[in-house]
């Protein structure tokens, strides 16, 4: 019985290092057979051979069906592992004696295995190239495996409340509003599946902030880019950058680092009437007044942008 199943590649079983994911293709695979999985978990069975005449013809139908089920199994398995894997079971004649040993091989006893599923699950941190949905996920299957191995042991339960701490510890700092406010829930609405939905929606709202954001500072720097000299109208830099009020001898425009000192700077108090102002204006030094309710300058040349008014 040729299973289309059998045609599907899986990758090759290499060993340890592939076993889990390579399993858990293999099974599905087998689900997808008639009698697959029955074949390599010994449900199904190679029936005795009747002591009654009449009886033969039954057996024959049983065996003939047990055969095929069992070496289409035996060919999924065989056709998806590397030629080392393969030598490592040559030697047996049905899929169950293969699927026994693969498991002996690499999945080891059950204390090892919880052992290091233990290891793996707290040790587990979030890869930066994985989304959310990626990371929650592979931190599930690793605890899926944990209780599984655990049940076998001593039939220990572990609680959810394990794996949401972990998921939790796991995420990065972008998520610290959104793990105050987990905190602040209720503990019925605290699951697992209500965990993932939020994180999930949380995700895309970030990637929505940040694309605002990126496309903002673009917009920004493209501006700048637009922005023209106060000095030799030029687009593309400020009077501070222009190379004309260098060349002509012009001050060095002040920036942002300079202290008050470098400043030479006047306290004045700025009143509303900007004429009083400009009847008695000074041409070489500012008028700073943090409580001013007009900021007064006659150096047009201060300015990277400005438009004349009556």
């Amino acid at each position: 019985m040729q299973s289309p199943s059998c045609k599907i590649d899986i990758g090759h079983l290499e060993g340890a290092k592939n076993w889990s994911t390579w399993k858990f293709k293999a099974t599905l695979l087998l689900r997808g057979m008639p009698g697959g999985l029955d074949a390599v978990n010994g449900t199904l069975q190679k029936p005795e051979k009747p002591t009654k005449d009449d009886e033969i013809s039954k057996y024959n139908t049983a065996l003939d069906y047990y055969n095929k089920v069992d070496s289409s199994a035996l060919l999924l398995l065989t056709a998806n592992m590397s030629d080392e894997t393969l030598q490592k079971i040559m030697r047996f004649n049905s899929s169950k004696e293969v699927w026994d040993e693969l498991h002996r091989l690499f999945d080891g006893t059950s204390e090892d295995k919880s052992y290091a599923l233990c290891m793996e699950f707290f040790g587990y941190s979030k890869d930066p190239s994985h989304d959310i949905t990626t990371h929650v996920s592979k931190i599930k299957t690793i605890w899926t495996d944990l209780k599984a191995e655990l049940m076998k042991i001593d039939k220990s339960e572990l609680p959810d409340i394990l794996l949401i701490c972990k998921i939790l510890d796991t995420l990065p700092e972008a998520y610290f509003s959104f793990k105050s406010s987990w905190m602040m829930m209720s503990m019925t609405d605290k699951t697992v599946e209500n965990l993932t939905t939020q994180l999930c929606a949380y995700e895309r709202s970030l990637s929505i902030k940040n694309e605002g954001s990126a496309e903002a500072l673009a917009l920004q720097n493209n501006n700048k880019a637009k922005k023209k000299c106060g000095y030799c109208g030029k687009v593309g830099h400020k009077v501070r950058q222009c190379n004309k009020w260098k060349a002509d001898g012009k001050p060095a425009k002040p920036d942002n680092k300079q202290t008050p000192s470098n400043l030479n700077l006047m306290l004045l108090t700025v009143t509303t009437d900007v004429n009083s102002m400009l009847t008695n204006y000074d041409t070489g030094n500012w008028f700073v007044d943090n409580g001013a309710t007009s900021h007064v300058t006659c150096r047009k040349e201060f300015f990277s942008t400005f438009e004349h008014f009556k």
